[in-house]
């Protein structure tokens, strides 16, 4: 029996198709910039979840809003930066922050590698780059990757 007689073969084929057909074909719920969106606030989610699980660290935060990121593949395997805004939680007059993260993704999860407020930062020395301010970093750290993804 060959696979045009097997209908068990054609209905996995059918099914193929199908499923194939609904997760890569545009539509209003699967466009880039949903995709980018999503990935923002996954990387900012897991990056504050492990900032705010670290005993060391005193204050803990909410995120307001993921604002950017991107993803890079490289021989250690996939990092992800992230910029996002985030409040310290229960705390009178706590003001909004901008923030930047490092993933990396192991085992089907990721783990930040560098989690830094950028609040209060005058100055930064970057890669033999003379930053004058955070937006300066963010920015620089923005260009710096080839899958920058620009959403307009």
């Amino acid at each position: 029996m060959d696979a045009d007689d097997d209908s068990y073969f054609k209905s996995l084929d059918d099914n193929f198709i199908i499923a194939y057909e609904d997760v890569c074909k545009p539509s209003e719920k699967n466009t880039y910039k949903e995709a980018a969106k999503r990935q923002s606030e996954t990387f900012a989610e897991s990056a504050l979840k492990h900032y705010n699980n670290d005993k060391n660290n005193k204050v803990k935060y909410d995120l307001i809003s993921a604002i950017t990121s991107c993803g890079i593949l490289d021989m250690k395997g996939f990092f992800g930066h992230v910029n996002f805004i985030a409040k310290g939680k229960n705390q009178q007059n706590s003001k909004e922050e901008l923030f930047f993260a490092e993933l990396h993704l192991e085992h089907d999860t990721f783990v930040p590698t560098s989690v830094l407020s950028l609040e209060g930062v005058k100055k930064v020395d970057f890669v033999g780059v003379n930053m004058t301010d955070s937006m300066g970093l963010v920015f620089l750290w923005m260009l710096n990757i080839a899958m920058l993804v620009v959403v307009k």
